[in-house]
């Protein structure tokens, strides 16, 4: 349970950084590096911390990169109408 809010946490992270910077690395290393800080720095954590690094990370990483693939489908910014055709093009002979 707890590693399916991280994956939804992680997921809206990447989406929302990379709709609003469209740089991807920069959407999957935010929220890798927030929750290794988060990892580190919790003192329960101490026990299973190779566990939840080693899972954890991978789960935030495939999360973030898969938000940033939604944004990149979902939105149409920056490219060109491909079903648009020049009509001095479409009449030469």
């Amino acid at each position: 349970m707890l590693f399916a809010i991280l994956f939804v946490a992680a997921f809206l992270c990447g989406a929302l950084i990379y709709y609003f910077s469209r740089q991807w690395w920069w959407a999957v290393a935010t929220p890798m590096l927030v929750f290794a800080v988060n990892a580190l720095l919790d003192p329960g954590q101490q026990g299973a911390l190779i566990f939840t690094l080693v899972f954890g990370e991978t789960i935030v990483f495939f999360a973030a990169l898969l938000g940033c693939y939604v944004v990149q489908t979902r939105s149409h910014r920056g490219e060109p109408e491909a079903t648009t055709v020049d009509s001095s093009d479409a009449k030469q002979d």
